[in-house]
């Protein structure tokens, strides 16, 4: 049996949430642990109001064109037996 969906949250504790949202100091989790909602809530409430956090990851540093290695040889190292070997036991 599925729960319940849990109650919708009342206009004062979505104010509260925008407000602490709006302020920045707290993580979303930290929110929604002392206004008694869950994180997916909070990041509901913000995205209505319009708000949106800005990326938090820290960008790569850019390289270079990618190097090819230097290809050796004939390509595989221990090619398989089928192939150096021909059908009937015969060689070159």
């Amino acid at each position: 049996m599925r729960e319940r969906p849990a109650p919708p949250e009342s206009p004062a504790t979505r104010a509260a949430v925008l407000a602490a949202v709006r302020a920045g100091t707290a993580t979303y989790r930290q929110i929604a642990q002392r206004h008694g909602v869950s994180y997916g809530a909070v990041s509901n409430i913000a995205v209505a109001a319009g708000i949106r956090r800005k990326a938090r990851h820290v960008p790569r540093r850019p390289r270079g064109p990618r190097r090819r290695r230097a290809r050796t040889g004939r390509g595989r190292r221990c090619p398989a037996p089928s192939r150096t070997r021909r059908a009937g036991g015969t060689s070159r």
